[in-house]
């Protein structure tokens, strides 16, 4: 009994081991042993797979791999080999990704960006990228620049779509042929938190707990997106309930980037005043980077009876 206890476990570990070594697989293109096809597939491919990017909202360029090309080879006679592999610019699959998700992702408009020479793309919207694996090569990215990401809307989300269409030299295509790629511009600030905090209006002195978005509006500023309103602004509790002040008291706050403390709250032109609070029950607006806490204190109306104290403890990405 002892021993087939035994070999039991030398059978696990055997496994084990084989699950290693095949994960490791994706690292080096190692030869087959002539056991198969030579596969052409996209990393994090599928029908679709899916690549999220998370970009800086500055005016510097922003270099983005989108697509990441592999061959699995059979063997090294095969690797040695020339392959063109053609990829299309997926609109059919962005559109039908953006049905099925709801994820809202607009096109990636052609002027934002610029694609990098090994990977040229001939045609605009819908075109192809015609790539050569020379020989020795298993891996080619697409690769692009993005100059400028504050030409993007902070607030929405883009994408493209590639899916690999032909393959020469006996090239098998994978199923993990198609890639869904979102791209959002945030900065440090951006993302999902739980609000919770006080508003000292008398008659409205209660603490109120919410989830609340922290959007980008620059390099260094967010502005509060309320999700159960579906819009820019700020919650409050009532006597009967949560509420808020519509979208016209909507604060933005400003952040030194270089010592993460609050320099500035302000509103949209069309709303009320607002600005930084420093009177009872506030504090040093500030975020914490090690755990992505927020403190905002404000007001509106430069009335030091309509203000708020707000803790903001992140939840994650938006």
């Amino acid at each position: 009994m002892k021993m087939i206890k035994y070999t039991k476990c030398l059978a696990v570990l055997a496994l084990v081991a084989g699950l290693i070594t095949s994960c490791e697989k994706v690292k080096s293109p190692d030869p087959l042993n002539n056991a198969g096809q030579t596969v052409v597939k996209l990393i994090d491919g599928g029908q679709p797979g899916i690549r999220k990017f998370a970009i800086d909202f500055v005016p510097t360029p922003t270099n983005l791999t989108l697509a990441d090309l592999r061959r699995d080879v059979s063997n090294n006679a095969e690797l040695n080999r020339t392959m063109n592999v053609t990829i299309i610019d997926d609109t059919a699959a962005f559109r039908a990704y953006n049905v099925s998700s709801g994820a809202g992702l607009i096109y990636l408009p052609a002027a934002f960006y610029t694609i990098k020479p090994a990977t040229p793309k001939t045609g605009g919207i819908g075109g192809r990228f015609n790539i050569v694996m020379n020989p020795g090569e298993f891996a080619k990215p697409i690769d692009i620049v993005i100059p400028n990401a504050t030409v993007l809307d902070p607030s929405s989300k883009y994408g493209l779509a590639f899916t690999i269409i032909s393959a020469d030299a006996d090239g098998v295509i994978s199923f993990n042929r198609t890639v869904v790629v979102e791209i959002g511009a945030k900065n440090n600030y951006d993302g999902e938190y739980n609000l919770r905090g006080f508003h000292n209006r008398p008659g409205f002195q209660f603490i109120f707990d919410q989830t609340i978005h922290m959007i980008t509006t620059g390099a260094n500023s967010v502005i509060f997106y309320w999700p159960a309103a579906g819009s820019i602004g700020h919650p409050i509790q009532t006597p009967t309930g949560v509420s808020w002040y519509g979208p016209t008291v909507a604060p933005h706050v400003v952040f030194d980037p270089s010592t993460n403390l609050v320099t500035n709250v302000f509103n949209n032109a069309s709303g009320p005043v607002i600005d930084i609070f420093t009177g009872t029950n506030s504090g040093q607006g500030r975020f914490i980077p090690s755990t992505k806490a927020m403190f905002v204190y404000w007001r509106y109306n430069m009335n030091n009876d309509r203000a708020f104290m707000d803790t903001l403890t992140y939840i994650g990405p938006r």
